[in-house]
């Protein structure tokens, strides 16, 4: 149990030091922010590739808004879970049964 808690730490602290880099923008954390951060750290994707998907997120928003910056966590935490259910869409031959949906809204925190 404490291996899965500091390899969650060690995600959590990766999408912080992205997203801080991201905004150029102070290092200060809000609530919302760490709420999304533990949300996204405790996906079944790999690091790797959801540090990408925030790379990705960015300059594609960039290039939309005259800004140029998002601001908080859950923009990123959003798209994430869109590209999620996107990808999960292509892959998945038929629909999933309640017990398959329950179980994964609540690993998605959507379900308390």
């Amino acid at each position: 149990m404490e291996q899965d808690s500091s390899e969650k730490n060690a995600r959590i602290t990766a999408f912080a030091e992205q997203f801080i880099q991201l905004r150029n923008r102070g290092t200060a954390l809000s609530a919302k922010d760490k709420n999304s951060l533990a949300k996204v750290a405790g996906l079944d994707v790999p690091l790797e590739k959801l540090l990408k998907w925030m790379k990705e997120i960015h300059l594609d928003y960039s290039g939309h808004s005259p800004l140029g910056t998002i601001n908080s966590m859950a923009y990123y935490e959003a798209a994430i879970l869109t590209r999620m259910s996107k990808g999960n869409a292509k892959n998945k031959k038929g629909t999933e049964s309640l017990k398959e949906r329950m179980a994964r809204l609540e690993k998605q925190g959507k379900l308390t």
